[in-house]
């Protein structure tokens, strides 16, 4: 769909006071290259398949815009076709490197919140991408572009399909920048997100790795042995 025929739907941006930091995040300026370098191909096909380009479709679940009825449920049409991941795909959660030490020492053996899946999110590797990418730049969010020198990241894979569920769900002024779309609302990616249903538990095989945030390089890497806790390999 060409950006004209886009604009019919009236992409209305949000009050100005709730797009926090936007700037801060900003990757690249050229947001079309961005969009193209970071969106996974599997992902890039079914907006084609859909009829529209990476940077149409990029407004419409970019979480600054609001959409009719009609075209909330094109878009929810759309994430549904990509649907949940089968069993055994790659899963990432982003978290502070603070947070690591208590999974480490056992004093947390379970993670819940939001995920993606590896395939779809492994483009974004240095700080900015990953915060931007994920909208994790929501208000009092732990990453700061100046000051977080690392992050890490839980990967493990999914067991059940049925843990997970895409976030559809009603916006208000403090859900920002959540969609409800079921995408991240990123504007230099277009990145499915899903919400594990119930707490997950570490299981055999699970990682959690720390990265440098200026390079996007793992410096450290722990793996969950069952009965035996976090062990280091890297």
């Amino acid at each position: 769909m060409t950006s004209s025929a886009a604009s019919k739907f009236s992409l209305n941006k949000v009050k100005d006071a709730f797009s926090t930091n936007t700037k801060k995040y900003t990757l690249n300026s050229d947001r079309l290259s961005n969009l193209e370098l970071y969106t996974s191909p599997e992902i890039k096909a079914i907006i084609n398949k859909a009829g529209y380009s990476l940077e149409d479709f990029s407004n419409l679940v970019d979480a600054d815009t609001t959409l009719s009825a009609k075209t909330d449920a094109f878009v929810k049409a759309v994430r549904k076709e990509i649907g949940i991941p089968a069993p055994k795909t790659k899963m990432n959660k982003t978290i502070p490197t603070e947070f690591v030490e208590s999974y480490l020492s056992g004093e947390r053996n379970s993670f819940a919140g939001f995920v993606s899946v590896d395939e779809h999110s492994k483009s974004l590797t240095t700080l900015p991408e990953i915060v931007e990418g994920n909208r994790l730049d929501y208000p009092n969010t732990p990453f700061d572009l100046e000051k977080t020198k690392t992050y890490a990241k839980i990967s493990f894979f999914l067991d059940e399909a049925d843990k997970l569920d895409i976030p559809f769900g009603e916006l208000d002024n403090a859900s920002y920048p959540f969609t409800g779309r079921g995408f991240t609302g990123s504007k230099n990616i277009i990145l499915p997100e899903y919400k594990l249903i119930e707490e997950r538990n570490f299981m055999d095989g699970d990682l959690i790795t720390i990265f440098e945030s200026k390079s996007g390089n793992p410096i450290r890497q722990y793996k969950y042995v069952e009965n035996k806790g976090w062990k280091l390999i890297k």
